[in-house]
């Protein structure tokens, strides 16, 4: 017996305890919007909550802004602030930041 997965339930509840400040819940929050889990695909909403993750110091969402914004995926792209933000999340430890801000340094060397 296990249990029973609900992702709009957790969607809902990621939000409640985003909204109070807590980095994980904004980053799986924007996640969950990001891959339609819980409800429809809002890449504007997945960037938006990747964005307060981030400046609440979660390094992987800081990862996801900086590939969003690297792509132009629900937000417009912005390689300068792309940058910019996978600096932060490889200087906090996040080794996919490091290989994504080898290769953004490739694309725009």
């Amino acid at each position: 017996m296990g249990i029973i997965q609900d992702q709009k339930t957790a969607r809902v509840w990621y939000e409640k305890t985003a909204l109070k400040g807590y980095s994980r819940a904004a980053n799986n929050l924007a996640c969950s919007h990001r891959d339609g889990e819980g409800g429809p695909v809002n890449r504007k909403e997945a960037v938006k909550w990747f964005r307060v993750a981030a400046e609440l110091g979660h390094a992987q969402a800081a990862t996801n802004l900086g590939l969003a914004l690297m792509s132009g995926n629900g937000v417009n792209r912005d390689l300068k602030d792309a940058e910019v933000w996978l600096k932060k999340s490889a200087e906090a430890g996040d080794e996919p930041a490091v290989s994504q801000l080898d290769y953004l340094n490739f694309m725009t060397s």
